[in-house]
């Protein structure tokens, strides 16, 4: 029998563009253009994140790549507390020291 040929290789972005860079996922496709205002690291479609199958309507072929505020809300919610909690080391948001996340 004749050998089996090696899988052909994802494609690999064009130099300088997120290695996230990739085209909006065909089943999503139609979806993306209409949640475009929900792209971000804490949002889904589908139980998939949306920056993966809306990854081109999503930015992530711009150079540079958005940077996400993934705890923009959380830090508007204790920012009376922001002198409390700053300091404290303790204070984590995502694993991250309260200071540096938000």
């Amino acid at each position: 029998p004749a050998p089996t040929p090696a899988p052909t290789p994802a494609p690999k972005p064009a130099p300088g563009l997120s290695p996230q860079c990739q085209p909006d996922h065909e089943r999503f496709k139609n979806y993306c253009p209409s949640y475009k205002q929900h792209c971000g690291p804490n949002t889904n479609l589908d139980q998939v994140p949306i920056l993966e199958v809306c990854a081109t309507t999503c930015g992530m072929c711009e150079v540079p790549a958005p940077c996400w505020d993934e705890f923009g809300s959380t830090c508007e919610l204790y920012a009376p507390y922001r002198d409390q909690y700053c300091g404290n080391p303790l204070v984590k948001l995502g694993g991250m020291a309260f200071a540096t996340a938000c």
